[in-house]
């Protein structure tokens, strides 16, 4: 993408310095003198955990479309990664998948994954905005309301609470020409909103009562298979059980573990590696006699949420919101980086084409985003909706025959390469889900069923 020729404004604030806060701002700087991130956080100087990202503590997989939209923002970030241990892999050569209790062929596909942690991502990330003359990155600030005009039609900043730890405490109330929300699932927009006269969006939520438990283990030095990520699928609605195992830059493995309907997947070491051995013997010898390297973490906020801001009948101006702020998906499927990174492109070509009259940014915008995130919702939410116990889904005849169409596809990529590198495709983000009704993957589900029942 070109640098803007016309500037939006001097100033732009990005409340949250979560991944896609920092991408958006650095896409930020080509329409804007000035970009301001306010993050509650303290961002580490090295690869780190932080308290505000507890879900980083789990296996991260920055998808296919992902690492192309990266490569736009951030030129030349992926050989930086590498350098640095980070490598991109073949999704089906380099990939133990199993799906519906069968494994996998493991053909060469040409679609990559990435490797690395989502600390390491973020580092990365952050280096290259940190590096960006125009963004300014202040830690330890409170975003505690948005600011409106005399005529509330337009934000216009925004008030600050500085924590203690803030290294350089600034204003309490900061102007700006654009205001982003990207501060995640926690968004306080809605009650802003609220508080300015606005009517608050509606939200739709899909919850399939997932949960994480996570565990880092050193590689055995005997261990000598090929793969660098192993994925086991639940089935739905029988097996709840599912889990993966990645190597991620440092060469340890990150080995997550992933429940349904409630089966949580336990804390204890001995809960643990009886739930990995109830879900695949080849999972569980992989890592019994690997040394840990780590506690063990859960995580169970995985919700699919979507406040529906594009329903709004008036919001006001020169403002926006990105990410899990309008979006947030059930993180088992790895979408919400990708999307996110996809938001915030989409929102600097909508300021490229407005000029300076923001006035209309959120209504067209926030349409903008429906585009990009109503076929990963179907993808995500039609995926959850198969258990009987996820609440906020509906099923129809329809859903009930694509369900059962989708079981017969993954299926097939068992032992048919095109069919398996269609549904890599898909759930990379790189084709729409129609693609799974291509005639070539439609003919060979059908050739798949005509020969079993002869």
């Amino acid at each position: 993408m070109e640098q803007a020729m016309n500037m939006n404004g001097r100033h732009a604030i990005v409340i949250g310095g979560s991944l896609v806060g920092l991408i958006t701002a650095q896409l930020l700087t080509r329409h804007f003198e000035v970009v301001t991130v306010l993050e509650r956080d303290q961002f580490p100087d090295e690869i780190a955990y932080r308290k505000g990202v507890p879900q980083a503590r789990h296996l991260h997989i920055l998808l296919s479309r992902g690492i192309e939209a990266m490569e736009t923002i951030f030129p030349g970030i992926g050989a930086e990664m590498a350098e640095q241990g980070g490598k991109q892999f073949d999704l089906g050569q380099d990939a133990m998948l199993m799906v519906r209790g069968s494994w996998a062929g493991r053909p060469k596909l040409g679609i990559n994954g990435f490797d690395g942690s989502r600390t390491f991502l973020e580092y990365s990330v952050r280096q290259r905005v940190r590096a960006n003359p125009k963004v300014r990155l202040w830690q330890g600030a409170d975003v505690t309301q948005i600011l409106a005009d005399e005529a509330c039609t337009r934000i216009a900043g925004v008030q600050i609470a500085w924590r203690r730890q803030a290294e350089e405490a600034g204003p309490e109330e900061l102007t700006a020409d654009l205001v982003i929300d990207a501060s995640g699932r926690s968004s306080r927009t809605p009650q802003w909103l609220a508080q300015l006269g606005y009517d608050e969006p509606e939200e739709t939520i899909v919850n399939a009562f997932l949960g994480y438990a996570t565990r880092r283990y050193e590689r055995p030095s005997h261990f000598n298979d090929d793969w660098r990520i192993m994925l086991v699928s639940a089935t739905p609605p029988y097996n709840p059980r599912g889990g993966a195992i990645l190597q991620e830059e440092n060469g340890n493995w990150v080995v997550t573990l992933a429940g349904t309907a409630r089966h949580y997947p336990p804390t204890d070491e001995a809960g643990f590696l009886d739930f990995a051995q109830k879900m695949s013997t080849e999972f569980y010898e992989a890592i019994k006699e690997a040394k840990p390297l780590s506690s063990i973490s859960g995580y169970q906020r995985t919700e699919n949420r979507w406040r529906r801001y594009e329903r709004l009948s008036r919001m006001p101006g020169h403002f926006a919101l990105v990410g899990d702020s309008v979006c947030a998906f059930n993180p088992i499927y790895g979408q919400g980086i990708t999307v996110g990174a996809l938001s915030a492109l989409a929102l600097s070509e909508q300021l490229a084409a407005m000029g300076e009259d923001l006035s209309k940014l959120a209504h067209l915008f926030q349409k903008r985003i429906v585009e990009i995130a109503e076929p990963v919702w179907l993808l995500a939410t039609s995926e959850d909706s198969r258990w009987p116990t996820t609440e906020g889904s509906s099923t129809n005849w329809f859903t009930r025959l694509s369900y059962w169409y989708v079981d017969k596809v993954v299926l097939t990529l068992v032992d048919n390469v095109e069919v398996h590198k269609a549904f890599i495709e898909v759930q990379q983000l790189l084709q729409p889900p129609a693609h799974l009704f291509k005639p070539f993957v439609v003919m060979a589900v059908l050739g798949r069923l005509l020969r079993r029942r002869r």
